[in-house]
């Protein structure tokens, strides 16, 4: 960075005054949650500041106009924004201390954009180093973010630990603590402490702070609405922490302000109460928040056109090698994302499953209409994907000249086959390329999810596709999984499916792939009978169920009712 010209000193206190004045301006326009009118204000702000010869000031300007940004979810304009208040504080000279406050500020953007574990690492860092015995402002504000980073990962005894480390270390401070910071601690603090079981601590320390957050300011107002509705449901006044939480989640979203913390509350007091559904449709809101804010950060939608064509092209080469349905493994050693996005990714697979059982045993619905709602919970692709999979393998069963009962009941187990997806987290069941090899595994436990998932009915269609959804992965020659199970000791069940599920992945487009002709899929299951497949039923299959001049049926949508009843 250049440094900036020599002004003349009545110059340059002008533009300083200017400058400070519309820092000022903004940081009131945020407080009340106008973050349009704050980040407008913070643009001439830090051009006021570039005409001055006041480094420190130059720094503030970007720091304070890249927290504007944060608070606006530009999350990736944040970043690069603080980026220069850090250049400008090292190349200009300043205090340490001063650098580590541009590092504090680029952790907590990082936290807000979903890079939760990017954000814990700088800020035990910044910890590690902290002067003793009076630590400063901006290390007390990094052992703070720690506190949330803490609830969010979920480990609450650790936000505790870090709350506590905080009281003891501000007792040591000779700092001036921004007001904002104790606001966030106290509410964080409080949380922590309702989540434990503290209920008088929660709201004691609630109660020291309420009245010093002034009305005007929507930012810390919501962030202390957020901590007391948390607190009131841990206390068992449900239905007014909860009221609490959706109001100020709405008015967090209309103000595009503190949203997302809302929405994290909301999940957590949802899931504490046992509305499973809700927990999960807060996760999923959130997921979709936080993928917005971190998009343009991590370069999602920089690939171009030629690249991701000419992938797909890869993808149809490699086909269904191997018969696995679950995508294919990345050459490349995989590097896993440690963020808040992966962690809500996990949180909702989680959700669906419970949201699962709690259809599944649902005394009002028979086994099969619970089954058929349930199965719903799968992505869009897999549920659609598992209809016609019902389909087809009723015509399979009956080519091979099984009952009409029992190609009936195959065909209702069948479209459970791929249930146990329900637990598979998104990023790796939607993924839009091949799976890292650590992705595959994590694909492949949807075998003994689903198996776990079927074992609440005795219901003959529920033990049947237990049995599908146990086997459909084995091949023919003994390499499958979960069990490597050899030929006949494969279940006929199982080994229809198999097929039917393959035929149908190759001849509809996938995520990481392509729709396939007929034909191809003809000639690729054909050139796996003996290997993945029972060949003896692949002839049967090819030559009656998919012959050369089969036409792909309309597509049934995943929510239709089951095909076949008993």
């Amino acid at each position: 960075m250049e440094t900036p010209p020599k002004f003349s000193e009545s110059s340059n206190e002008l533009h300083t005054q200017i400058a400070m004045s519309l820092m000022g301006d903004a940081r009131l326009a945020l407080s009340r949650g106008a973050v349009t009118e704050a980040m407008a204000l913070m643009s001439k702000a830090r051009d006021a500041a570039e005409l001055t010869n006041d480094a420190q000031l130059r720094v503030d300007a970007h720091t304070r106009a890249a927290i504007v940004f944060n608070y606006a979810r530009r999350h990736e304009i944040a970043l690069e924004v603080i980026a220069v208040a850090e250049k400008i504080a090292r190349e200009s000279g300043l205090s340490q201390n001063s650098i580590n406050k541009t590092i504090t500020n680029r952790a907590a953007f990082l936290l807000d954009s979903g890079f939760l574990k990017k954000s814990e690492t700088t800020l035990l860092s910044l910890v590690s180093e902290m002067s003793t015995p009076a630590p400063s402002s901006t290390e007390l504000t990094s052992v703070c973010n720690l506190v949330y980073v803490s609830l969010l990962a979920g480990k609450t005894r650790s936000a505790l630990q870090w709350a506590e480390k905080f009281v003891a270390l501000q007792l040591q401070s000779t700092d001036k603590i921004d007001f904002a910071v104790i606001t966030a601690f106290e509410c964080w603090y409080a949380t922590a402490l309702a989540m434990s079981g503290r209920h008088e601590d929660a709201a004691y320390r609630l109660a020291e702070i309420r009245e010093l957050i002034p009305l005007e300011n929507f930012i810390l107002q919501t962030k202390f609405s957020i901590a007391l509705g948390v607190s009131e449901v841990h206390a068992g006044m449900r239905d007014q922490g909860l009221t609490r939480l959706q109001d100020v989640t709405q008015l967090a979203e209309e103000k595009n302000v503190n949203f997302a913390e809302a929405l994290q509350a909301l999940t957590l007091v949802y899931e504490h109460v046992g509305d499973i559904a809700s927990a999960l449709a807060c996760v999923e809101k959130l997921e979709k928040v936080m993928k917005e804010g971190a998009r343009d950060i991590v370069g999602i939608d920089d690939e171009d056109d030629e690249t991701r064509r000419a992938e797909e092209e890869a993808n149809n080469k490699k086909g269904a090698k191997g018969g696995s349905s679950d995508g294919e493994i990345m050459d490349e050693a995989e590097d896993p994302t440690n963020s808040a996005i992966q962690l809500l990714d996990d949180r909702a697979a989680e959700l669906r499953i419970k949201r699962f059982m709690e259809l599944a045993q649902d005394e009002r619905a028979s086994v099969l209409d619970q089954i058929a709602v349930a199965s719903a919970l799968v992505d869009d692709e897999t549920g659609k994907h598992c209809a016609r999979v019902e389909l087809l393998v009723y015509q399979f069963a009956r080519a091979l000249n099984l009952p009409e009962r029992r190609a009936r009941l195959i065909a209702a187990g069948a479209r459970m086959h791929d249930l146990g997806k329900v637990g598979i987290p998104h990023r790796v069941l939607l993924a839009p390329r091949k799976l890292t090899p650590m992705e595959y595994e994590i694909a492949k436990k949807h075998v003994n999810i689903g198996v776990d998932l079927l074992s609440f009915s005795d219901h003959e269609v529920v033990r049947m596709a237990k049995v599908i959804a146990q086997n459909h992965h084995e091949r023919w020659d003994g390499t499958g999984y979960p069990r490597r199970l050899f030929e006949d000791a494969i279940p006929i069940e199982a080994r229809i499916t198999s097929i039917v599920d393959v035929f149908d992945v190759l001849t509809h487009s996938r995520a990481y792939k392509r729709a396939w002709s007929v034909e191809q899929t003809r000639d690729e299951l054909a050139f796996h009978a003996g290997a993945a497949f029972d060949p003896d039923l692949m002839t049967i299959f090819l030559s009656e169920v998919v012959p050369i001049n089969y036409v792909i049926p309309t597509v049934f949508a995943k929510e239709r009712p089951m095909a076949f009843t008993l």
